[in-house]
């Protein structure tokens, strides 16, 4: 679950009360633990709630490999996802890999798990195989899966009208045509260590609390005490204040859903460019985002 609680309250009666478990957040852990001494609390807390529940009633578990809007850029440990895949085969449960954000080469790989040399039984994807041009998403599964549905049985039947829209896979096609062509995924694993490697200096910055991310996804938390994590109150708008100044210097950032702390607190921006953004527009891009914080932190008080 995210920390969209006001999108999410319209749909809370429809939807099935389904166990979720803490998000590998380092910098907030639930735990009050560190990493590597944790010793990865956040992944065995899955092990405890399949048998809390009985894995007979869990089918699969799903997650955000590295988190968008919701908590921008936070980037679960090396080895997070190995411990998950490793219970999910222990309790013979389906591990679902959400790259509908990491997929197809912005965090500098083709698909996000691939940072952790792990694979996925299922993985959904949709906004980078158009790059956004046209409207398309797909599901992807191993062997094992693709035959339960299409060999072992003759009453699962799934499709729509728009299915298999050929105008979509075309562009879906040369989208993809394009990328390989010109290294893309490369290209964002360059600009990204580059960018990440210039914003880092920012957690220096009174109101920053982290950078975090990986490729072309990045993200900033703000904080009004870096000492105590402690939030701003959402009615400053912080968020909003950052974003507006980096949008005045020609640069356009994502603000961050509010609420990543507790569903109502947490300011954070995602930073997340085209995958063919120069080395000087990288740079502007870093300006940008300083200068902006620091006005802020000025007009805040700091």
């Amino acid at each position: 679950m995210s920390g969209r609680t006001s999108w999410r309250s319209d749909y809370v009666p429809y939807l099935l009360n389904f166990p979720h478990i803490p998000s590998p957040y380092c910098y907030r852990c639930d735990y009050q633990k560190t990493y590597p001494e944790c010793q990865l609390s956040c992944a065995d807390e899955l092990e405890r709630v399949v048998r809390q529940e009985g894995s007979e009633y869990i089918s699969a578990f799903i997650a955000e490999l590295i988190l968008g809007t919701s908590a921008a850029g936070v980037t679960p440990p090396a080895d997070y996802y190995p411990r998950i895949r490793e219970i999910c085969n222990k309790y013979n449960i389906l591990m679902i890999a959400d790259e509908v954000v990491t997929g197809f080469g912005r965090t500098g790989r083709n698909f996000g798990i691939e940072h952790w040399n792990v694979v996925p039984d299922i993985m959904s994807v949709g906004k980078g195989l158009s790059s956004g041009y046209t409207p398309i998403a797909a599901t992807i599964a191993v062997e094992k899966v693709y035959d339960a549905i299409y060999k072992e049985s003759t009453s699962f039947v799934h499709g729509h009208t728009y299915g298999g829209n050929p105008l979509s896979c075309a562009v879906a096609l040369a989208v993809q045509n394009y990328i390989e062509t010109h290294d893309l995924v490369s290209q964002c694993a360059r600009m990204g260590e580059l960018m990440l490697d210039r914003l880092m200096p920012l957690q220096e910055l009174p109101i920053v609390g982290e950078v975090r991310g990986k490729g072309l996804l990045i993200g900033i938390e703000f904080v009004a005490d870096r000492e105590k994590k402690a939030p701003f109150d959402p009615l400053q708008g912080v968020t909003g204040m950052i974003v507006d100044s980096i949008f005045e210097k020609g640069v356009l950032v994502m603000p961050g859903a509010p609420g990543l702390i507790d569903g109502v607190a947490g300011d954070h921006i995602a930073i997340s460019p085209p995958f063919t953004i120069t080395e000087t527009e990288a740079n502007q891009t870093v300006e940008a985002v300083k200068e902006s914080i620091i006005e802020v932190s000025t007009r805040l008080g700091y």
